[in-house]
């Protein structure tokens, strides 16, 4: 997800103080939230008996899903120049 927002490089520098937790929380909130439609929607389904039905559907969309982040992410630049990915911020 973070390569969707902005230039990304894993492991490419540390994480600033806070900025890197935060992220976290949010990608933990947004996961926990994104858990519990699914959840719900399995147990629906488990009711009504169409379990293997939406399993299916739901490994479909997950590949489709994989394939688009994955080339929206390819698309993006990474960094720049050596300068960019070393620079913290630093303006000279």
């Amino acid at each position: 997800m973070p390569g969707l927002f902005t230039d990304y490089l894993p492991l490419s520098r540390p994480a600033t103080r806070g900025e890197q937790s935060s992220r976290n929380l949010g990608l933990m909130f947004s996961s926990m939230f994104v858990m519990a439609i699914v959840m719900i929607g399995a147990y629906v389904a488990w009711k009504l008996g169409v379990l293997w039905y939406v399993i299916a559907v739901e490994f479909l969309a997950s590949m489709l899903l994989y394939d688009l982040l994955n080339r929206i992410i390819k698309k993006r630049p990474l960094i720049r120049r050596y300068y960019d990915l070393f620079s913290y911020g630093k303006t000279e």
